[in-house]
């Protein structure tokens, strides 16, 4: 799940309103954006979106070792139904209790950018695109990327800390198929319209996000199901997203 992106050939599909996520008349945005600028919104996941890992959690035991005996366990028991999410954030922290918020942070940089990621980013907030950034990992990686790409406002979920050290609290801000609730919470907070907002994914995880903004964009997508669910489907860099977004 680590790693550069296989190089694959631009693609662009476009879909609409498949496998249950066929949006209200009153909510279809118009795509690309006639108008850039103020009122319009792109919410982009982390991992394996902005980034090339697909999870910083993942990265995290990978770098320190207590992934395959610890990490990759957890996982598992989530997946089948045997801990919730929040549990599973509780747990799968452990390890690092004690940990600074030094050497956290410091694991995080070795996350790559995904190809594109910082010019796009850039080039929609240039044109007053309002940038989100919403993710279920971890915020001293989320913090760290928000601060280098600008993006003013984020939510992931959170490690605590006492003074320096990590005390082995997770608050969860995001739960699992919760970024579509945090995304309409943002939307009605900036009196954002849903059909002048477009989200940005890469997983499952971002298939509530998609259902409640004006147009979805699948990227280097890892499942079918989130292919079926987003209105448009790109493979390679991110900067493919500014013609479809901006319109040139």
């Amino acid at each position: 799940m680590g790693g550069e992106a296989p190089s694959t050939p631009a693609r662009a599909v476009i879909r609409h309103g498949q496998a249950g996520f066929q949006r209200p008349p009153s909510r279809a945005g118009v795509f690309p954006f006639s108008e850039a600028g103020t009122g319009h919104a792109a919410f982009f996941d982390l991992d394996g979106t902005l980034t090339t890992h697909r999870s910083s959690w993942q990265f995290l035991h990978e770098h320190f070792g207590t992934w395959s005996e610890y990490g990759e366990q957890l996982q598992g028991r989530f997946f089948a139904g045997e801990i919730t999410y929040a549990q599973w954030c509780g747990h799968d922290a452990k390890p690092w209790v004690g940990m600074t918020r030094g050497q956290l942070v410091e694991a995080g940089r070795g996350i790559a950018y995904a190809d594109g990621a910082r010019e796009t980013v850039a080039e929609l907030r240039a044109n007053g695109v309002t940038v989100f950034l919403l993710s279920m990992g971890l915020n001293v990686v989320v913090e760290r990327v928000a601060g280098e790409l600008g993006i003013e406002t984020w939510v992931a979920n959170e490690l605590c800390f006492n003074g320096e050290r990590f005390t082995g609290e997770v608050r969860v801000h995001i739960g699992w198929g919760e970024k579509g609730r945090v995304a309409q919470r943002l939307m009605r907070e900036r009196g954002l319209p849903p059909e002048r907002a477009v989200a940005v994914g890469d997983s499952e995880s971002d298939l509530s996000m998609f259902a409640i903004v004006g147009k979805s964009i699948a990227v280097n997508p890892r499942d079918e199901r989130t292919v079926q669910a987003a209105d448009l489907v790109i493979h390679g860099s991110l900067a493919q997203l500014l013609p479809l977004i901006l319109g040139r």
